[in-house]
């Protein structure tokens, strides 16, 4: 694996499972970094969740 990288298998399904609880970006970002030990932004959640969830238009 190159430097600096992590194998992430399931951490989107984590993060959309969490999300989906209702949980916040924030909150969903720190349970990530509690159980992979990786370090993601509230953004990058948000980013995961609206590719599945779309965010309506207004």
């Amino acid at each position: 694996m190159p430097k600096y990288q992590k194998n992430i298998t399931g951490i989107e399904d984590k993060i959309l499972a969490l999300y989906a609880t209702g949980m916040t970006t924030r909150s969903v970002a720190e349970q990530i970094k509690n159980l992979y030990d990786v370090k993601i932004s509230a953004e990058t959640v948000s980013n995961i969740s609206n590719r599945i969830i779309p965010v309506p238009l207004p």
